[in-house]
């Protein structure tokens, strides 16, 4: 994957690419009306080209491109033709070129959430693949609730897109999530949205599935590795039981050692991940450090974090220290705080149950030891997070 509009403030921070930049003080977006940016963009997918010539597909982002008229001359071609066309008219090319590469290009589909009719309309290559994501759906069957974040998918009309974009006659693969930021992963819940994407792709003539998971270079891997095996098991059969006992099996397997208790123990030492935020557009994290507690960091909160990019320029002009602060005070003007209390002590009570089994596991271990190790001091630093969280 190599992101072709938005997202790309890993290259646009850089001084002397800010010609390229839509606007010069924002750094996650090129302006898609400047020819040598275009040609940036494409010297970045000849270089990861060369690499991967026996590859089928090839993977050009374009998501989350939040704003497109940040320059008058954006704003102008947006004001004739519509932000959805504007977004198409860049890609377009692009996809074109990577057909001459003789790859399929699979865009990201997030564009046509406001309305997916238009995908018919703006002149997109027939070849061109859908990747549909939806991290909060865990049903088929309709929920307001479900549908709330847009952010994390929530288009409505229960992943509706997938039967427009095939009479559109687009191919689509469905994108799941593993995990977007904690350090130990909702099982249950990334599971459950998997499950649903499963069953979707059968029901919906779909390509298959690329499971995702976002921020998660501080999640250990052994967990990771655990969906992985689940996600198999469901594109395998969307019914399989994902259970405590095949958990624990699982875990058995991959460490040669005990794993009574650790289903359990990984779904508790997975909660208390978000206490809701919504005045800074997304939850606290009560880990001493979070990445979706970047949000804290912009003066302009969540609006911010779109405009100069999901990753800070410098890491050393964060101050960790008040976004803690700031996420604390937050969650003491909880506008139900005895529920958040008593939530707390509820997982401050099965907290050490749970750190007692995956210790258990590291001691036992004849298979991955240090994984099995690593495991066990990252649910301590959980446990310790949540008394630290739950005494300020």
């Amino acid at each position: 994957l190599v992101q072709t509009y938005a997202h790309l403030e890993f290259a646009l921070s850089h001084q002397e690419l800010a010609p390229l930049r839509e606007k010069p003080e924002l750094h996650a977006k090129i302006c898609a009306r400047k020819p040598e940016a275009v040609a940036f963009v494409k010297t970045l997918l000849t270089e990861v080209l060369a690499y991967h010539r026996e590859d089928a597909y090839f993977h050009l982002g374009g998501d989350e491109v939040w704003h497109t008229d940040w320059c008058p001359d954006c704003q102008a071609r947006v004001d004739l033709v519509g932000p959805i066309q504007m977004w198409a008219d860049h890609e377009t090319p692009l996809i074109r070129f990577m057909l001459e590469q003789g790859k399929r290009p699979i865009v990201w589909d997030d564009i046509f959430w406001k309305d997916f009719e238009s995908v018919g309309r703006v002149g997109l290559p027939k070849e061109t693949i859908l990747h549909a994501w939806n991290y909060n759906i865990t049903s088929l069957t309709p929920s307001k609730k479900e549908d709330g974040d847009l952010e994390l998918g929530g288009a409505g009309g229960v992943l509706k897109q997938v039967e427009i974009y095939r009479k559109a006659g687009f191919d689509s693969v469905a994108a799941p999530c593993y995990n977007v930021g904690t350090i130990f992963p909702r099982h249950a819940f990334s599971m459950a949205n998997t499950r649903v994407w499963a069953q979707k792709i059968r029901s919906g003539g779909m390509l298959g599935m690329f499971n995702t998971a976002w921020a998660v270079f501080h999640m250990p891997l052994q967990t990771m590795n655990l969906q992985v095996a689940a996600t198999g098991a469901l594109c395998a059969d969307p019914d399989a039981p994902l259970d405590a006992a095949w958990q624990e099996r699982w875990f058995e397997q991959e460490f040669g050692g005990p794993a009574r208790g650790l289903a359990d123990a990984m779904e508790t030492l997975g909660s208390m991940w978000e206490i809701p935020a919504p005045e800074y557009g997304r939850p606290f994290t009560p880990l001493v450090w979070g990445y979706m507690n970047m949000v804290f960091h912009y003066p302009g909160r969540h609006k911010d974090r779109q405009r100069f990019g999901a990753y800070p320029r410098n890491w050393n002009e964060v101050d960790f220290t008040a976004i803690y602060r700031k996420g604390v005070e937050v969650s003491r003007a909880f506008p139900d705080r005895a529920r958040l209390n008593r939530e707390l002590d509820e997982r401050l009570a099965a907290f050490p149950r749970a750190v007692a089994a995956v210790e258990a596991l590291a001691a036992g271990a004849t298979r991955r030891r240090d994984e099995a190790r690593l495991l066990a001091v990252l649910a301590r630093l959980k446990g310790l997070s949540l008394r630290l969280f739950a005494h300020l």
